[in-house]
């Protein structure tokens, strides 16, 4: 019964899902029991559970993994804000570790300039768009690419481009990004273990399990994070290509001539940019529009109300 119990549940599970957050969690708050186990004594929590009836047992693993899928949801919807602190957008308590990690990577970027270096990890990125991570650098230099080669701004395009990949290609980020946020689970969670298991082992257990449970928690969050780093590199890499191979799928779909040159590629990218941010091209020409035809969004808030054929007779 606990077997199939478990098996419908995690069915209803995505396997990404599963494996992204699920089983992270799980391992945390197993971790968690253990060590509240282990302070009460097994032979008593064994003796006790024992002498439990069969239905009650079931309803126990029912709650406990019910609680699992719900903190496997919520850790799977926090993954965007685990991979922006390991960029290194970090709370304003932390300025200072900000700045010393900041100069720290403006002075490498620096040093390779002058050297006529060239790191794919800082490719044409301005020095005042440097992350004080190792991790930030990589996915803010992927996120820069598409601006110095082709105007494109990735921040706004990028929602849009992605609806129109084609289904293998999304396959490929899809699997290249699922390491990376298993990394950033991870680090995540051992992060919360080091301040959560350490403070149960302090109330329960020997004066060596907390220091035990600390170190072991720091070093499993460093491995994650040295994962996330290197899991970072071919998505950010696929990120790349998509805007090399596909932007001209994003043309088609929007109903916008493909560019003739790089020049005007770059212009027409630019007109694309404040069309979609602003509401409104700076140029509306270059988007095939008649340059009264598109009078922006305050504009179009101040006209009047249009009179229908059936109104003012």
């Amino acid at each position: 019964m606990l077997t199939s119990l478990g098996g419908g549940l995690l069915g209803l599970l995505d396997r990404r899902l599963v494996l992204t957050a699920w089983l992270p969690t799980a391992l945390f708050w197993g971790g968690l029991g253990l060590l509240a186990v282990t302070g009460a004594g097994w032979p008593p929590a064994l003796h006790w559970w024992l002498r439990q009836p069969a239905q009650f047992q079931v309803a126990m693993v029912a709650l406990a993994l019910a609680w699992i899928t719900f903190w496997a949801y919520l850790v799977a919807a926090l993954v965007p804000l685990f991979i922006r602190i390991g960029e290194g957008y970090l709370p304003g308590g932390l300025a200072w570790l900000i700045r010393w990690r900041l100069a720290a990577h403006k002075k490498h970027q620096k040093d390779m300039e002058n050297a006529a270096v060239y790191s794919w990890q800082y490719a044409d990125y301005p020095l005042s768009s440097v992350r004080p991570t190792r991790l930030g650098n990589i996915l803010k230099a992927s996120e820069e690419y598409p601006l110095t080669r082709y105007g494109i701004d990735a921040v706004i395009v990028w929602p849009r481009l992605f609806t129109v990949l084609p289904d293998q290609f999304v396959s490929s980020i899809a699997a290249a990004k699922a390491p990376l946020d298993l990394m950033a689970v991870i680090g995540a969670l051992a992060s919360a273990f080091s301040v959560a298991g350490t403070a149960i082992a302090w109330a329960l257990l020997p004066w060596y399990a907390p220091l035990a449970c600390f170190g072991a928690s720091v070093l499993v969050a460093w491995l994650a994070y040295a994962g996330a780093v290197q899991a970072a590199r071919p998505y950010a890499q696929l990120i790349r290509a998509a805007f090399d191979v596909h932007r001209g799928l994003l043309l088609d779909a929007a109903g916008l001539a493909r560019p003739k040159s790089l020049r005007a590629e770059r212009r027409q990218w630019e007109q694309i940019t404040h069309l979609w941010y602003q509401g409104t091209p700076e140029d509306a020409a270059l988007l095939g529009y008649p340059g009264d035809d598109v009078p922006g969004i305050r504009g179009w808030l101040r006209r009047p109300a249009r009179q229908g054929p059936n109104k003012g007779h």
